[in-house]
């Protein structure tokens, strides 16, 4: 069985590809290979700020942060969704009603974001936001 946690990822620019490995020096060699390709045949070349880093700190993708036992929405998605959400208690939820365009609008919004936390582990998420409410 593979051990997730001594395995090492390398993430390469805007190609949004990971790269998976047991050794880093492995990795850094691949990394070359594929700058050499780039540079040779296509000409482009990689970012600087590439990371090779234990996979346990958790690959970033598709709006999730997947870690070896677990996966989490990305922080930016749920403040995303608690932007909206303030905006539309504020400006189209007066006095206890709305408009019913709008009240579809935001059930929309919020079923939308719930489809996307509900794969990860975010029990406690769904119902801090309340979002079970609105469906």
């Amino acid at each position: 069985m593979v051990d997730l946690v001594d395995l090492y990822a390398f993430h390469i620019g805007d190609m949004e590809r990971e790269m998976f490995s047991f050794s880093k020096d492995i990795l850094l060699k691949q990394k070359k290979r594929i700058e050499d390709f780039l540079e040779d045949r296509l000409i482009l070349s990689l970012r600087d700020n590439f990371k090779v880093a234990k996979v346990k700190s958790g690959i970033d993708f598709l709006g999730y942060i997947i870690r070896p036992n677990y996966m989490l929405v990305r922080k930016r998605v749920v403040n995303n969704f608690r932007y909206k959400k303030t905006r539309f208690l504020k400006n189209d939820f007066k006095n206890n009603l709305c408009s019913l365009e709008n009240a579809k609008k935001f059930k929309q919004l919020n079923t939308s974001y719930y489809g996307h936390f509900k794969w990860a582990n975010s029990y406690r998420l769904i119902k801090k936001q309340e979002m079970e409410n609105w469906l």
